[in-house]
């Protein structure tokens, strides 16, 4: 039996997610609700012979972070950690989420290739999904954030062959920027969207936790192809149980429990 810890707040989430089964191997997701001393739990996970953990909750990732020694590259640029790896003498953190957006669209047959996309939000997110997108081909690339010196701040590493523009959600330009791109990833719900700017040219990633939000209602009616929280979620948690088990996961189970809530 492989057994994986899901450190999260959310008992309802965490217990829904531990009646997760593989259809060939035999994991344990087991719940570890609001733990009080997370350096303690952390500890204890080799000590248990888990496998690893899960981290769901934002609030614990930065955490996680730092009570880690060892971090995959994408937890290092990010400086957050959804997954902890545990091997003999020391354990190691990743961070998913970036990869979890672009394996929806490639799945999708989205073709990053010389396309434009815009990233609405700041932060660690922000950060991964910059990267990520730069790996995945995209020529130009547009980070908008509350201000530019915060959108500036969370741009990560990108590729030589990706420009990139930074600008206040305030700025005129910016309207113009999403109604030339091809992809729209709104991290950060706040940020308001201009519906007329929409079409069906324009792929969105909504990551508004409702499982339907305004926006990609508003998208859909125009022909555009939408995803939402729950499928980056679904895909991201499959990517980091994959991570700590050295196998593939598919995300369609995470999707069915995700939905169900």
């Amino acid at each position: 039996m492989q057994l994986v810890a899901l450190l999260s707040d959310s008992a309802p989430l965490a217990k829904t997610l531990a009646s997760y089964r593989h259809p060939e191997f035999d994991i344990r997701l087991h719940p570890v609700i609001r733990p009080l001393n997370l350096a303690a739990t952390l500890s204890a996970l080799e000590a248990l012979q888990f496998a690893g953990a899960l981290v769901i909750d934002a609030s614990y990732q930065q955490t996680v972070f730092g009570q880690l020694q060892d971090h995959a590259f994408g937890a290092k640029e990010a400086g957050v950690t959804d997954s902890i790896t545990v091997t003999p003498g020391r354990m190691i953190g990743d961070y998913s989420f970036g990869r979890a957006v672009t394996a929806v669209l490639r799945d999708a047959n989205w073709d990053g290739r010389n396309a434009s996309a815009v990233v609405m939000g700041s932060g660690a997110k922000a950060n991964a999904i910059c990267r990520e997108l730069s790996s995945f081909g995209v020529e130009h690339l547009t980070l908008i954030a509350d201000n530019k010196p915060l959108a500036e701040q969370s741009t990560g590493s990108l590729a030589a062959t990706t420009t990139l523009v930074t600008r206040a959600s305030a700025d005129p330009v910016a309207s113009t920027l999403i109604q030339q791109a091809d992809l729209l990833v709104r991290v950060n719900p706040a940020l308001q969207v201009d519906y007329s700017l929409l079409g069906p040219h324009l792929t969105i990633v909504d990551m508004e936790q409702h499982a339907m939000s305004e926006l990609r209602v508003q998208a859909m009616n125009l022909g555009a192809y939408t995803f939402g929280y729950h499928d980056v979620t679904a895909y991201q948690l499959s990517l980091a149980l994959g991570t700590i088990l050295g196998t593939r996961i598919e995300p369609e189970a995470f999707m069915t429990l995700l939905h169900s809530i």
